[in-house]
């Protein structure tokens, strides 16, 4: 998923459309614990909650990553007519997403790598160690606009949140297996707001029936702020797992069992 020319930043950051979809999921205690599941909102009840600590035993580059795409997205790039983009995408996945950009609106003349366009708080709080998994080939990201797409795919502009109803059945849970094994792992790890989208997408991919670990990371008990607070805490989170930080990861991460 790499362009065959060099890029170089020519944008301007745009106004935030829409912020991500970061709903409180319910009051956290200790992680995976009995009190914390009956604490948790309705909607996250039943789930397989682990100790955030179960991170420190995986190796996040020999890991699929997976993160969620950002409202908020910078402008400008690179002309597209200067630009041959060479992406892993099926057939099915390049039909799909011709067919919902051309719904949504987009300014496709000019691309950037997508870590570089999205530009909201995970990716503020996490982004120099986006730039360090992405040059590891290993980190993908959920799009509302792509449906799926490398961290060095060069992407244009688009507003368009994730509504999987937009994408053929089973298309993009296929693509996420099918990156897992292009490059040769049967670990992913994701991060994603618990009520989001995108979290509810990861739920629905069969991983454990293509013998594959999977996890989710989320953020839970936070009360007010969490639009901003749970993204932010996510990029934390994410830079303490790439790194394989000894610090304690951020208060209410929690790990869910996929």
């Amino acid at each position: 998923m790499r362009a065959t020319l060099m890029w170089a930043e020519q944008s301007s950051i745009g106004s935030e459309a829409g912020a991500q979809n970061a709903q409180d999921d319910g009051v956290f205690s200790r992680p995976g614990s009995t009190a914390e599941k009956s604490m948790l909102a309705p909607a996250a009840r039943g789930r397989h909650l682990l100790d955030v600590e179960v991170l420190r035993g995986i190796d996040a580059r020999s890991t699929l990553l997976v993160v969620s795409c950002s409202a908020t997205k910078a402008r400008g790039g690179l002309p597209a007519s200067l630009a041959e983009v060479v992406a892993n995408a099926s057939e099915p996945l390049l039909t799909a997403r011709d067919r919902v950009l051309a719904a949504a609106d987009t300014d496709l003349s000019a691309v950037m790598p997508a870590w570089r366009r999205y530009q909201g708080r995970f990716y503020k709080s996490a982004a120099d160690t986006l730039a360090d998994a992405a040059a590891n080939s290993n980190l993908v990201i959920l799009s509302g606009g792509y449906g799926l797409v490398g961290a060095e795919e060069l992407i244009g502009w688009y507003d368009k949140q994730l509504d999987v109803a937009d994408w053929p059945a089973g298309l993009l849970e296929s693509a996420l297996i099918g990156e897992a094994r292009r490059i040769g792992t049967q670990t992913v790890v994701a991060f994603a707001a618990a009520s989001s989208s995108y979290a509810r997408l990861l739920r629905r991919v069969p991983w454990q029936q293509n013998a594959m670990s999977a996890r989710l990371v989320t953020v839970a008990g936070i009360r007010g702020g969490a639009m901003s607070e749970v993204p932010r805490r996510l990029g934390a989170a994410f830079s303490v797992f790439w790194y394989a930080d000894s610090g304690a990861y951020p208060p209410g991460v929690v790990v869910e069992k996929l």
